[in-house]
């Protein structure tokens, strides 16, 4: 009997642990399962077009290759982490729609059909607080070479052209070569992205031509030679005009003036500032010959005054006090008036000071 009882107990006791560890992994199942979820929910859809686009392209730029006859550019299909503003476009959801240009070269025109299919997915990031954009994509461009004839015969098909792979970085704070907008409203408001490059791929010849009897490669390699860049936007039709650099004027009054031997002129100094963005940490200078004092300097050299930063419109203003001596009699002198910034080119005016003769004693 207390044999039967021990083994009837220990019995017992394993089936409760192996309802234990039962419970336990299916808690540990329900609890990956839940986090599985989590991961998803972290996720949403994503999708996006771009309406406008203008290419700079070797030496001819302006080209519109995104506009309302082309039809827009779209990107579906994708995710966007909200949390983190990070989004991701499959390859297979980006859509470029082909376009044709017509080039002059020399006394004849070449007709190009240009379409571009994407190496990889489209990757980027968005601050939903500022509406800035940072995006990756590697593209194949393949250019179909015609030449035109009189109609109502068609174009000759001279050659065909892969440029791959572009590599473009775009950016809604780029200004190369146009200037970049914020989607401040998100991507179904207006903003714009650009992207620049050194130089493309040389064009290689491809089929349907088995060569390149023409050269039309080697044509194609003289158009797109050199730097260039692209705009691409939502519901913007051409790109703003970026905001012109700082830039001082400097003006000194007055011009010219004569003053008797021992005393002083005072000159009033005026910059403004003629571009659109502020120009930081501005001086007016004096710089007068040593035979001169400026401001109460023991003679000649340099004196600034700090006016602060200068916002596109309003003067600022200095006085300069400069004072001669009996020695400087007769004599006429040459001040220089400077204004300066920080990464602003310093501007100079020019005044002259003439000492008068003394008097002789009758």
């Amino acid at each position: 009997m207390h044999e039967a009882s021990e083994g009837t107990a220990t019995g017992g006791h394993i089936g409760r642990r192996l309802a234990v560890l039962g419970a336990a992994a299916l808690a540990a199942l329900a609890i990956s399962g839940a986090l599985a979820r989590d991961a998803q929910a972290q996720t949403e859809p994503f999708s996006f077009e771009l309406n406008h686009g203008l290419i700079d392209i070797g030496f001819i730029g302006g080209i519109s290759f995104l506009n309302d006859v082309t039809g827009p550019a779209t990107f579906q299909g994708g995710e966007i982490d909200p949390a983190t503003g990070d989004f991701t476009i499959p390859q297979e959801g980006i859509f470029l729609p082909p376009n044709t240009q017509r080039f002059p070269f020399g006394q004849f025109d070449l007709i190009l059909e240009i379409s571009m299919l994407p190496n990889g997915p489209l990757t980027g990031h968005i601050d939903t607080a500022t509406g800035e954009v940072t995006s990756d994509v590697s593209i194949n461009t393949h250019v179909d070479v015609f030449f035109p004839q009189e109609e109502p015969d068609p174009p000759v098909q001279v050659g065909a052209c892969d440029i791959t792979p572009v590599q473009l970085e775009f950016s809604t704070s780029g200004s190369n070569p146009y200037q970049g907008v914020p989607f401040s409203e998100g991507f179904d408001g207006p903003g714009a992205v650009v992207a620049a490059w050194p130089d493309l791929p040389t064009p290689v010849p491809v089929p349907p031509l088995e060569t390149d009897p023409f050269d039309a490669c080697q044509i194609m390699e003289g158009f797109v030679d050199g730097a260039g860049g692209v705009w691409l936007s939502h519901d913007i039709e051409s790109p703003p005009i970026p905001p012109a650099p700082a830039a001082l004027t400097v003006t000194a009054t007055p011009a010219q003036t004569s003053v008797k031997p021992g005393a002083a002129a005072t000159f009033q100094v005026r910059a403004r500032n003629s571009g659109d963005l502020v120009a930081p940490g501005v001086e007016l200078c004096a710089r007068v010959p040593s035979a001169l004092r400026v401001n109460g300097t023991a003679g000649g050299g340099q004196v600034c005054e700090n006016a602060g930063d200068l916002d596109p419109g309003p003067a600022a203003t200095e006085s300069f006090r400069v004072k001669t001596t009996r020695k400087s009699a007769g004599k006429t002198y040459t001040l220089r008036f400077t204004a300066r910034g920080t990464g602003v080119r310093a501007v100079t005016d020019f005044a002259t000071l003439k000492v008068k003769k003394k008097k002789r004693r009758r």
